[in-house]
């Protein structure tokens, strides 16, 4: 059974008799997606973000996620990220080689084909209804480390 579109917050869904509709309030997360230009020319890279919140009501519960075009659908990890915690957005099985080496060859997904090598997919979730009333906000810096060993 799906459910329709759900336009109230706490986010639920009613039935004709305007009840609850069993499992319809738990679990909703929203995701946002943001295309995040990468460049290495190194033998090896990392690809990490840090949230340092600059206000007294953050995020509660926010996951994140890093895709390179060529690792689309693959397991890279949904991670949560608490206040004041850093998260590798890549596998090291991954992080080897120019940046641009991961969207050409023959094992390629074609949705890659005539894709820009420096983008990056990276998904943020956030579970609706864990959070305070107001605005609630994560600051996010992403740092894109280089060096000629791995890390």
């Amino acid at each position: 059974m799906g459910f329709g579109t759900v336009d109230s917050y706490p986010p639920i869904e009613l039935d004709e008799e305007d009840e609850l509709v069993e499992g319809s309030k738990g679990y909703f997360v929203c995701y946002k997606t943001t295309i995040l230009q990468i460049f290495s020319n190194w033998d090896y890279w990392d690809l990490v973000v840090e949230r340092n919140d600059t206000t007294d009501q953050g995020i509660e519960h926010l996951y994140i996620q890093g895709n390179l075009c060529s690792t689309f659908g693959q397991a890279t990890g949904l991670y949560d990220l608490p206040n004041g915690a850093m998260r590798h957005l890549i596998p090291k099985t991954m992080n080897f080689g120019p940046t641009g080496a991961h969207t050409v060859g023959e094992d390629l997904p074609e949705e890659c084909t005539g894709k820009s090598w420096l983008d990056m997919l990276v998904v943020l979730a956030v579970k609706v209804n864990a959070d305070r009333y107001g605005t609630n906000q994560a600051d996010l810096t992403y740092t894109l480390f280089s060096a000629d060993a791995q890390f």
